[in-house]
């Protein structure tokens, strides 16, 4: 107790201490929590929005290559069911040009049988005509009587 007398502290030390106290809290609450949440929140708008950007950037590459991925295996889809149509098509084009084909060919071949039964009816025809008419070209010709008809 000497001790402290000799420092020349007293009673006022304990009530300092609580005004100390009293203080600390009171301005703790009112400017530095205040003050501290000010700063976490204008670091987490710029440093934080940083990180975001990083986070969002990694986010967006990986959605890409996904994207890419999922483009290739859509194009090769594609790709395959057109691969397949078209052959589907051209199995039914080789089908129908053979088709018309044959039906060219049996046209063809009615219209060439038409067309001798035409000429030979009319070389049969020509012939009964030709017949008469060169009897009386020949009697014409050759100064015999010509009948009139």
């Amino acid at each position: 107790m000497d001790l402290i007398k000799t420092l020349g502290l007293n009673l006022t030390i304990v009530v300092q201490f609580f005004v100390f106290v009293f203080t600390y809290l009171v301005l703790t609450r009112l400017i530095f929590r205040p003050y501290y949440n000010a700063f976490c929140e204008r670091y987490n708008r710029t440093v934080g929005s940083e990180d975001q950007a990083f986070k969002l950037l990694a986010e967006t590459e990986q959605l890409q290559s996904e994207y890419e991925e999922n483009a290739k295996a859509l194009n090769f889809k594609i790709k395959n069911i057109y691969d397949e149509e078209k052959k589907v098509a051209v199995e039914q084009q080789t089908k129908k040009m053979a088709e018309a084909a044959v039906k060219t060919e049996e046209y063809r071949n009615s219209a060439e049988l038409r067309l001798q039964h035409s000429r030979n009816q009319i070389k049969t025809e020509l012939a009964q005509e030709v017949g008469p008419l060169a009897d009386l070209i020949q009697n014409k010709v050759l100064g015999k009587g010509v009948t009139s008809q």
